[in-house]
């Protein structure tokens, strides 16, 4: 499991080393969770680095946790239509939650 958190806002640039430092991860997590509670906004290039993300993680077999996320970037990603995938992606609102998620996704798998 790891938990990677974003501060500030995505927008272009930074929404792209942010979302590229996943990729230099040495070895794929079973679960990411990704905190993104001190994000307060997010404009569209955040949200494709994101998606794009998520994909690549989805790809490798990573379940992932977004966790915390804030009014604006939660309603981009309503209208984007990002949505729970059952055993891909689960969208919780606090660190909390996302724990306990991936402590039932890791016993699931065993």
């Amino acid at each position: 499991m790891l938990l990677y958190e974003v501060n500030g806002p995505l927008f272009f640039g930074a929404a792209e080393r942010a979302m590229d430092a996943l990729k230099g991860i040495p070895r794929r997590p079973r679960v990411l969770i990704l905190y993104l509670g001190a994000v307060p906004a997010m404009d569209v290039t955040g949200l494709v680095a994101l998606e794009s993300a998520l994909a690549r993680l989805k790809q490798q077999g990573v379940f992932c946790i977004i966790a915390g996320l804030r009014p604006q970037p939660e309603s981009v990603l309503r209208k984007a239509n990002v949505q729970e995938q059952p055993g891909r992606l689960r969208i919780v609102a606090t660190l909390d939650e996302a724990a306990a998620e991936a402590r039932v996704h890791l016993a699931s798998r065993k």
